[in-house]
């Protein structure tokens, strides 16, 4: 018999807890032939090897901005994070991820001013919180890890998280994707390893009307996940079939939910809005921006992350809650200085 004959052979070991020695060796052990435990063992090896690889992973601070859609509250598991941030090859030695932004599990109806209210609380005391680690207050000096962000909350929130972050080195964005048939739910967040480095022309960027109004409003519109349809804005952007302010729009000619699939997918709609910025700044002389956006989480963060200058034009961004063809709505203006709840007036500073 094999196992008597093998007994003492390394090749033949399979490790076992007590529960399942019983079952293989005396309650079925017909259900187990021999190929069956050898395909056990070679996975059981294999699955070692992984983890094993993973501790010469470079190591990472993982943070999860997360809030509530639809009515319904975001969850983001530890088995995600790990196996996101494997499939990156990197690592964090905490298994759960830090939570910014969100307001509480029990406010899941985000256009109630109770929401918003509830929401900016959680802002001020985490703001400051984020910026000393950030700036290295709260580390005497020493410099930070490097960052693994995993994005799900409102538009408004992701642009201002993105801008509170800032566009340096050593921050990671991982999109949440859908519609991955076939594999595990805790693959959704990792990149997926089939998709093709993108064309550095796949974003672009038009201009909807070119001339400056008195007040210096423009509009930016951002249309990646979908072509944003103009009766959706605000009147004083839209009216009547006509532009009323100067526009530009970065978009894709494809808009879908998975536009954003590869990391170089960030990094070349990044250049794109890089320059709409410029253009608006430079050329229109942008004095108010109102940002549209229909956008991956991870996009939303870029914007975020482009709206550096010091002294930049506020940026009015809208959101659009109760279904595809609901209107955009201004909920918060992100200045230099802080952001503001227009709905309610309440403010949050943004000074470190």
């Amino acid at each position: 018999m094999d196992s008597t004959r093998l007994a003492d052979d390394p090749s033949n070991f399979l490790l076992l807890c007590d529960s399942c020695h019983r079952l293989i060796d005396r309650v079925s052990p017909t259900e187990y032939p021999t190929e069956k435990l050898h395909a056990i063992r070679d996975a059981s090896i294999a699955e070692v090897s992984r983890l094993l690889d993973t501790l010469q992973y470079r190591e990472v601070k993982p943070y999860a901005i997360l809030g509530n859609l639809g009515n319904q509250v975001a969850y983001l598991s530890s088995a995600e994070v790990r196996e996101a941030l494997w499939n990156s090859k990197l690592r964090c030695t905490k298994d759960a991820p830090e939570t910014l932004f969100q307001p509480g599990n029990h406010l899941y109806k985000d256009q109630t001013s109770t929401y918003w209210g509830a929401l900016f609380e959680t802002l001020r005391q985490e703001i400051p919180q984020i910026q000393r680690y950030l700036n290295g207050a709260s580390r005497s000096g020493a410099g930070r890890e490097e960052l693994a962000i995993f994005p799900l909350h409102l538009t408004s929130i992701l642009i201002l998280a993105g801008h509170i972050l800032g566009d340096n080195g050593g921050i990671h964005l991982f999109q949440p994707h859908r519609d991955k048939v076939g594999e595990d739910l805790v693959t959704r967040w990792a990149w997926p390893t089939s998709t093709l480095s993108p064309s550095p022309e796949k974003y672009k960027v038009r201009t909807l009307k070119s001339n400056p109004a008195d007040s210096g409003e423009v509009c930016l519109l951002v249309s990646l996940t979908f072509g944003i349809d103009p009766s959706r804005l605000p009147e004083h952007c839209y009216k009547d079939g006509k532009w009323l302010l100067s526009t530009l729009e970065v978009f894709v000619d494809e808009p879908s939910a998975n536009v954003i699939s590869h990391p170089e997918d960030l990094q070349h709609f990044g250049r794109q809005l890089d320059d709409a910025l410029r253009t608006l700044q430079d050329q229109f002389r942008a004095k108010k921006i109102h940002l549209i956006v229909g956008a991956p989480a991870t996009a939303a963060v870029v914007i975020g992350q482009k709206m550096q200058a010091r002294h930049h034009a506020p940026f009015i961004c809208h959101e659009s809650i109760g279904g595809p063809q609901a209107p955009f709505l201004p909920s918060i203006e992100i200045s230099s200085t802080q952001v503001t709840a227009l709905a309610s007036g309440a403010t949050c500073s943004l000074q470190p």
